[in-house]
Order: structure tokens, then C-alpha cells, then sequence
């Protein structure tokens, strides 16, 4: 199974918080052009997709979409190589960060980076 047929199967069978849903075909359309353009960082082993982030920029903002992590990985390597990943390639210009923190009822959050003091990153 190639990622981005697995970055649909997650959407699909596993993502249960989206309001709305594209069919397959869609789905799997949208999340080959977020991958090969790189808004989807993926993180793999052996072929098999456990975790990614969706993410894009605009002006001085980077907009979080999706955070997915298999259950097993949550507190482990996984979840730690994405997190490391998101900050260390930031771009210098982005100065807020904009998601949806799902355990507050899907609220939009809209925080600033502080690269040094929160995340270790110039």
C-alpha cells in the first residue's frame, strides 16, 4: 500500500473527528497532492505509516491541520520524530501557530512560538 493510500485509510477508518467527510476517490486525490508537495510529514517504518502532521503556511502563520499517531506510539519515538520535525523545519518568518485542540470541543487556538525557550530551536 503506497502512503498515500494509507494516509486515506487512517482518514477514513480512523479519524473519527471530522465533521465532514470526501468520498475515496477524493480523499485519496487530496492526500497525494498534500504529500508530494510536502504539507503531510509522514513518519514510517518498514512501509507502514504511524504517525503524521498536516501542515501549511501563510504570511507569518502556520496552519496545524492534522496530528495522527497509532495508539501504540503516542507517548513514544513516534510522536517525539513529529514533533522534533515540525519545529526544526519551521521556517524562520512563522511566528504563530493556528489548530484545533479537539479535547477543547474542536476550539481554534492560536498560539506563539517562543523557538528557544518552548522548543530548543533557533
Amino acid at each position: 500500500m503506497t502512503i498515500e493510500e494509507q494516509l486515506t485509510k487512517i482518514y477514513m477508518e480512523k479519524e473519527t473527528w471530522h465533521k465532514t467527510r470526501m468520498d475515496y476517490p477524493t480523499a485519496l486525490k487530496y492526500h497525494k497532492t498534500r504529500y508530494e508537495n510536502g504539507d503531510i510529514y509522514v513518519y514510517t517504518e518498514d512501509g507502514k505509516v504511524l504517525g503524521y502532521y498536516e501542515r501549511y503556511f501563510k504570511y507569518n502563520v502556520c496552519f496545524l491541520y492534522n496530528v495522527y499517531v497509532e495508539n501504540d506510539y503516542r507517548k513514544g519515538k513516534v510522536f517525539k520524530e513529529l514533533y522534533r520535525h515540525f519545529f526544526k523545519t519551521m521556517p524562520k518568518n512563522i511566528t504563530h501557530i493556528m489548530g484545533e485542540k479537539q479535547r477543547l470541543g474542536g476550539k481554534i487556538m492560536k498560539e506563539v512560538i517562543n523557538r528557544r525557550k518552548n522548543y530548543g530551536f533557533d
